[in-house]
């Protein structure tokens, strides 16, 4: 649901790794109302989609919360 809508970056500016701190240059996307509905703990935060990662991130802190991998399931 996630990578349908947003393409990847490519070549990060950060360490795609659970704790890590998105730089604020780069935009955050707001979880799609779908996603929300079927993970409800995640209403609020955001995400970045770089190259083959997905990054579910706490808009307030830039923090990253949870990292999977784009195409596959966890």
């Amino acid at each position: 649901m996630i990578t349908k809508r947003t393409p990847a970056r490519t070549g990060p500016s950060f360490s795609v790794s659970v704790d890590a701190v998105v730089p604020t240059e780069i935009q955050l996307n707001s979880l799609p109302s779908e996603a929300e509905e079927l993970a409800p703990q995640l209403r609020g935060f955001s995400y970045v989609v770089v190259e083959e990662l997905v990054a579910i991130v706490d808009p307030r802190t830039r923090k990253v919360e949870i990292v999977f991998p784009r195409w596959g399931q966890q």
